[in-house]
């Protein structure tokens, strides 16, 4: 692509800055310059752009192009004919640097110049600069303003000369990169430096030096070609205006900021800490930290902290920002933000500590039976005339934590740290919070932790041993080695722990408060209740009527019963989703004790029996103790030893975390029981014949018949021998008589003697 610029550079300076093959381009320029092209000229292989210069006067005309890419070229032909065939001057290579040379230019004379590039950069950004000049200096001027010398108006710049015999020098200084014109500011200098004045604060200016030609004059020339621009940034304030701000590097990995980096400016300059360095994170290359970088920052102006360069891992950096007073006004955690963004904006403020900055790192030392010293950190320095502390103190298991509106422990503190003198609890857990009590509102709570000593040293490290059906062995490690008295508490419950005794426990309900001069504690037979969970807990009692707090609970069972006294039950697991239970599982207990656990045990639609032995006599529930991904999905049957489905679940129709069914193990067979095969040996229209198999020595049945879908018999009702009960003296190829002709039936048949009654057993025909 060619694009041609309808802007002479005639005989005045200039500089365009632009992008090969973006612009639209003139057909006839377009056509002349495929025409005269010459196809072996590599530098012309990329986008091309086409500007025309005419001087009104003869001069030597310098021409700068600096790309933004390797392989650019500039070159200058005599008219548009010449382009692509024979060059007046030009440059090219694969290099970066600026293409710099000069040339002599012919009043009248039309030159086209064309920046272009090889094929291997087609397109490149580029700033062209071309001056008419009245002689070459030996080597460029370049210039700088003395760091040291920059303030919020002024600054000494310095520059070299150019490799020649130049005593004059003209200098503009303007807050734009664009060459001086007639226009332009331009100060007469006499050596390499001057001092300028009258410049804004917190901005940044651009200058620029040429050379007055030996002989010339220094308001008239003639002169080389400007050189520069070089930039320098006025100060933001005066150092009497700053204050030190530092931000503290940790890391959570304890490895240093992994090549991570931040900035900070002010009004969006860049501003270097009190090292000299432009960036924070090089300073923490390893350890734990913390690592702090100190930056002097101007009062009453914004400052923001930006995240650069991300490193390697920074989800682990850490960063605190500290204003001048020692308060950490912001934390940024680790595992938040990431580079590219904007961690914290705030106000530099030299002259007011922060009320809303809490405390931090509140702890207690010194702790005692029954007091404290309670210290923190983040303090003002030095504290502000006014500013005092707030101190909550509270249990932490009962208590409730402070809110705005919480009256303090104590308010109005000025001492620090704060030893307490109220009376504390022994061996007690408590929870101090502190807040900074000032104008306007106080900050928020921050709050730590400590555990007040004992009086009487409690024992530790309570363990069961030794459980039988109605026996255990408890046992413990004394709180001192001089220890020799304990009192032991059994309190029974199920499978949530009970509420912490009081100093005097309650022992009702079965709980049972054993005294003991030794330990470990062997309670014998009998003691203990079967197949009943029990919370453990001993105290030590001291001398004069002293008593330490509870330790525990622990948690223990007694047996259930002997292995003789256990009957199988079984449970029918599954699943409408033919994919098993998908994580649920219910529990089956035994006076809450579990037993057993169901769920895992299937894979598919089911059923799949699991076998669990019951204690005989001893209540027993499920409980759906976990969901499961498809709770809707999941059904269980319980079966008794009898064969007797004694609770089915159907799919859908409970609810997890709930007992599904309680009821008591029954393990002794039934005294009249069911029979069992019931079969229709044959029909007629409204006859049949049916048989079934005694499990017992009955010689005497009641026969139900009714059409399928009517009610059916109920277990333990009358005998009566009256349709639709019949009563049979045989149980083979027993008739049932008065049917109704075509219908199915619903037949059911127990055993009778007149005085027992077995269950039913039903069937169809």
């Amino acid at each position: 692509m060619r694009r041609s610029s309808s802007t002479g550079f005639h005989s005045r300076p200039a500089t365009i800055r632009g992008t090969t093959g973006t612009s639209s381009v003139r057909p006839r320029v377009q056509l002349a310059a495929r025409r005269l092209r010459a196809p072996t000229s590599p530098y012309l292989a990329g986008n091309d752009v086409f500007y025309s210069y005419t001087p009104t006067s003869d001069c030597l005309t310098s021409v700068i192009m600096q790309a933004t890419a390797a392989n650019s070229s500039v070159f200058v032909y005599n008219g548009c004919t010449s382009v692509g065939v024979a060059c007046v001057a030009g440059q090219a290579n694969t290099g970066t640097g600026a293409r710099n040379f000069t040339f002599n230019a012919i009043a009248g004379t039309q030159y086209i110049i064309v920046v272009s590039s090889s094929a291997a950069t087609p397109t490149l950004g580029y700033t062209l600069t071309m001056q008419c000049i009245g002689c070459q200096a030996a080597t460029a001027i370049t210039g700088t303003a003395t760091p040291a010398s920059i303030t919020t108006s002024s600054a000494d710049l310095t520059w070299t000369n150019g490799g020649g015999a130049y005593t004059d020098y003209q200098v503009a200084v303007q807050t734009t990169q664009t060459l001086p014109t007639a226009g332009s500011a331009i100060t007469n200098v006499t050596g390499l430096t001057t001092t300028v004045t009258g410049l804004s604060a917190a901005t940044t200016y651009y200058f620029y030096v040429r050379a007055v030609c030996p002989g010339g004059d220094p308001a008239t020339g003639p002169f080389t070609q400007w050189y520069g621009p070089f930039a320098f940034t006025t100060k933001i304030c005066d150092d009497a205006d700053k204050c030190t701000y530092t931000f503290r590097l940790t890391d959570s990995a304890n490895n240093g900021w992994n090549g991570a980096r931040m900035e900070v400016r002010q009004n969006g300059i860049l501003v270097a800490n009190t090292a000299g360095n432009t960036t924070i994170g090089q300073q923490y290359t390893s350890g734990a930290g913390p690592v702090d970088v100190t930056y002097q920052l101007c009062k009453n102006v914004p400052f923001t902290l930006e995240w650069t360069v991300a490193g390697t891992q920074p989800q682990q950096c850490i960063v605190t920002v500290i204003n001048s007073f020692s308060q950490a006004i912001f934390v940024k955690p680790a595992g938040t933000g990431g580079a590219g963004q904007t961690v914290y904006t705030g106000l530099v403020d030299c002259d007011n500590p922060r009320c809303d900055a809490p405390v931090m790192n509140v702890t207690a030392t010194n702790v005692t039976t029954n007091g404290a010293t309670i210290n923190w950190t983040n303090n003002p320095v030095p504290l502000p005339a006014g500013w005092s502390w707030d101190i909550y103190i509270y249990p932490t298991v009962g208590g409730t934590p402070p809110t705005a509106g919480t009256i303090p422990t104590y308010d109005d503190v000025t001492t620090f740290p704060f030893p307490t003198n109220i009376p504390l609890t022994p061996d007690t857990a408590y929870s101090v919070c502190v807040r900074v009590n000032c104008s306007p509102n106080p900050s928020e709570w921050s709050c730590g932790s400590f555990t007040t000593l004992p009086t009487c040293p409690k024992p530790t490290s309570p363990v069961v041993s030794g459980i039988t059906l109605d026996s255990a062995t408890l046992d413990w490690t004394p709180g001192t080695p001089t220890d020799n008295s304990w009192e032991v508490l059994l309190i029974p419950g199920c499978a949530t722990p009970p509420p912490p005794p009081a100093v005097n426990p309650d022992l009702t309900g079965g709980a049972l408060l054993f005294q003991t001069a030794a330990h470990p504690l062997v309670l014998p037979a009998g003691t203990l209740t079967p197949a009943t969970i029990y919370y453990y807990y001993v105290r030590t009692l001291c001398p004069g009527n002293d008593k330490s707090t509870w330790t525990g609970p622990v948690m223990f069972n007694t047996l259930l019963c002997d292995n003789a006294n256990k009957c199988n039950y079984k449970f029918l697991l599954t699943d409408t989703g033919s994919n098993g239970w998908n994580g649920a599982k219910i529990q089956v207990r035994q006076n809450c004790i579990v037993v057993a656990t169901l769920g895992t045990q299937i894979s598919g639609a089911g059923p799949t029996t699991v076998t669990v032995a019951l204690c005989d006599d001893v209540p027993f529930d499920l409980y759906w103790s976990v969901a499961g991904t498809a709770p809707n999905e999941i059904g269980v049957t319980v079966q008794n030893p009898f064969v007797d489905n004694i609770y089915t679940y159907a799919p859908g129709t409970g609810t997890p975390l709930t007992v599904l069914y309680s009821g008591v193990a029954e393990c002794t067979p039934p005294t009249c029981p069911k029979p069992v095969s019931l079969t229709t040996v044959s029909t007629g229209q409204t006859t049949a014949n049916v048989s079934w198999v005694e499990t017992g020595t009955a010689t005497q049945w009641e026969v139900y018949a009714v059409p399928t879908g009517g009610v059916l018999p109920v277990n333990g009702s009358p005998v009566t021998g009256v349709a639709p009960y019949y009563i049979a003296n045989t149980n083979t190829s027993f008739q049932i008589t008065g049917l109704t002709p075509g219908s199915a039936k619903k037949i059911a048949g127990r055993v009778t003697n007149h005085t027992k009654t077995s269950r039913k057993v039903i069937s169809q025909i």
